[in-house]
């Protein structure tokens, strides 16, 4: 090799400071835009999950009614509510009992930012309850 070449070669090796704070602030970018978003999609997907146990739950306690003519007796035992705890991160109970109505309500165990998904409550008709 000649000393021209030599030179050359030992210069391109490698990234320049400036290349590498380039790439390290595209980088950054890109993260401090993504994080926020993912955050939203697993509170939004805590949320649907936190929904979809309480209509569980209200499929087990019409399937009782249809068992047993009303309502009255289902609780939390004979509802399994336990499993849907460990499912998701709400606390159910069965908030209002009576012989061809109930309301159920769901609180979330965790920090939820959303109002909409802190507290959950539906009915046996099934309708949503704003809380």
């Amino acid at each position: 090799m000649h000393t021209n070449d030599r030179l050359l070669f030992e210069q391109s090796l490698g990234f320049s400071i400036l290349e590498l704070m380039i790439v390290i602030t595209i980088i950054s970018i890109i993260a401090a835009w993504s994080y926020p978003n993912y955050i939203r999609h697993i509170q939004r997907t805590e949320c649907r999950v936190g929904q979809l146990a309480l209509h569980q739950l209200a499929s087990r306690m019409e399937h009782y009614a249809t068992l047993h003519g009303n309502y009255l007796g289902a609780n939390s035992n004979n509802m399994n509510i336990h499993q849907l705890e460990q499912q998701s991160r709400y606390r159910f109970i069965i908030k209002e009992l009576k012989a061809h109505e109930f309301t159920l309500m769901a609180t979330s165990n965790q920090d939820v930012k959303s109002d909409q998904c802190r507290v959950l409550t539906l009915t046996n008709t099934q309708t949503h309850i704003k809380s």
